[in-house]
């Protein structure tokens, strides 16, 4: 560091080592000064390199002086130059190095800028790579190793509400409806005028059916901004739990104007005209979400159950496969296929499709009622009677579980059983409404029927009223949005 500069001609510069310089000797400031710390040590490294070419001029007196002086002008010029050249290499060679202190107790060392800035970018590069693969992973929808790399990510970017936003799109793509709403609970505690991914929010609790939590958010997306689409679906969700579809209608028709290429709307939509029956406009508004985004699985298995509904049998087939290849996460997808499978008598890949959808989920029961209707199309009788009484205990009050049961105590030759669980049936529907009272049904509940008798409708036109969404494909039947 030099410490001095003596004037006059041909001046002196001293210089100190920077080894010298205790840890204590350097402030702050004067390590937060790169430029000045740089011109320092080049002026050191030049002053070392031209250590031999530096001397003192002495004065010199009388006419000698004259010619003297020429010639110490001519050595100064070249002396300048060559001092220039070395500064020159000094300073490239000094440029990206700078002091630093690492610890009170030990020495100074130079650390290279360069170094430095590549490990800042290496460090930078790996995390965008993580988070790259993390969001790869959720948009090919393999959930599981989404979920896990998300939760690798460091704390204080985890915790952040655009990371925490996908892990809850990971696990609502997954069907895991709790997790994803304590997930995005968290990020509406954190960000409560976030609308981003709150749609999702709202349809996980409608799936939990959680009337007072939903009420609740839909009026605070309401009050933060009323107009945003997401805010809109939340209140059309809220409408639907109470049954009031044409209003529910009315909000996603607005919250498609709001924003014409939100997708979800135009799912949601079409899902409230299947529960007016209007299924051509519910076809029309799936495939203007499918166009919008073609991965958006939840328009294509709607479309499927459409299709089903109109008996397009086939054609539902290749709309759940569609969805299923999207996301081989979705049970209700599977529970679509098998579903179409069994509508064209194809029951061996209906009870394979039905099976995977109970592996996926197991929490979804819709797929365990439709497989106790193949396994009775298949001549399996007893284990279609397991699955029902299975599925009984889960719904002790389900009219439609207690018809299933006695038309297949009926063919065990069962006949008073079976005129005990249509009883039952209608005492529940009785109460709950949910299913049409049938003149069989009531006719069974009063005498015997003979063994083997048949009472005219196939059992799967009734589907639990807690799970509308996943009905027999009857054109009469409801289906949750």
């Amino acid at each position: 560091t030099p410490v001095g500069r003596a004037g006059g001609g041909g001046g002196v510069t001293n210089y100190r080592r920077i080894s010298e310089l205790t840890p204590s000797g350097l402030t702050t400031q004067s390590m937060k000064a790169k430029p000045r710390a740089r011109k320092e040590a080049g002026q050191l490294s030049v002053a070392r390199k031209l250590g031999s070419k530096v001397t003192f001029a002495a004065p010199v007196c009388g006419p000698e002086s004259a010619q003297l002086g020429r010639h110490s002008t001519d050595e100064e010029s070249v002396g300048k130059v060559e001092e220039e050249e070395v500064r020159r290499e000094v300073a490239e060679e000094q440029l990206d190095f700078v002091p630093v202190l690492t610890d009170p107790s030990h020495d100074m060392v130079v650390v290279s800028l360069e170094e430095a800035a590549l490990e800042s970018i290496k460090a930078l590069m790996q995390l965008l790579q993580t988070i790259g693969a993390c969001y790869k992973a959720l948009h090919s929808y393999d959930l599981l190793k989404a979920v896990k790399l998300f939760q690798s990510l460091p704390s204080n970017h985890l915790n952040t509400p655009w990371v925490l936003c996908q892990v809850g799109k990971a696990y609502f793509a997954g069907e895991k409806f709790k997790e994803a709403a304590k997930v995005f609970e968290e990020v509406h505690l954190m960000d409560p005028h976030r609308q981003e991914g709150m749609e999702l929010y709202a349809s996980a609790l409608w799936h939990l059916q959680r009337e007072t939590d939903l009420s609740t958010l839909a009026d605070r997306l309401q009050s933060s901004d009323k107009l945003r689409p997401q805010a809109l679906c939340a209140m059309a969700s809220v409408l639907n739990l109470y049954k009031d579809h044409q209003t529910a209608i009315q909000l996603l028709q607005r919250s498609i104007q709001v924003d014409p290429c939100f997708p979800y709307a135009h799912t949601l939509l079409g899902y409230e005209y299947c529960m007016t029956k209007d299924y051509e406009k519910a076809l029309t508004s799936m495939q203007s979400a499918v166009a919008i985004d073609p991965r958006h699985y939840s328009a294509w298995y709607g479309m499927a159950y459409v299709c089903c509904a109109q008996e397009k049998f086939k054609l539902s087939e290749i709309y759940a496969s569609k969805a299923l290849a999207i996301n081989k996460c979705s049970s209700i997808a599977c529970t679509q296929l098998g579903l179409a499978l069994y509508r064209q008598k194809k029951f061996d890949s209906a009870l394979k499709s039905l099976n995977q959808a109970i592996r996926i989920n197991k929490s979804n029961h819709i797929p365990k009622f439709h497989k106790a209707l193949v396994l009775e199309s298949l001549g399996r009788l007893e284990d279609a009677l397991t699955q029902l009484e299975e599925l009984t205990s889960t719904w002790p009050k389900e009219p439609s579980l207690y018809i299933s049961k006695g038309k297949l105590l009926q063919k065990l030759g069962r006949p008073h059983d079976a005129v005990l669980q249509f009883s039952w049936a209608r005492d529940f529907n009785r109460h709950d409404g949910t299913l049409p009272v049938r003149e069989d049904v009531d006719q069974a509940a009063q005498l015997q029927p003979p063994e083997g008798a048949d009472l005219g409708q196939d059992d799967e036109d009734f589907v639990p009223h807690d799970e509308e969404g996943e009905e027999e494909g009857e054109p009469e039947d409801d289906m949750d949005s």
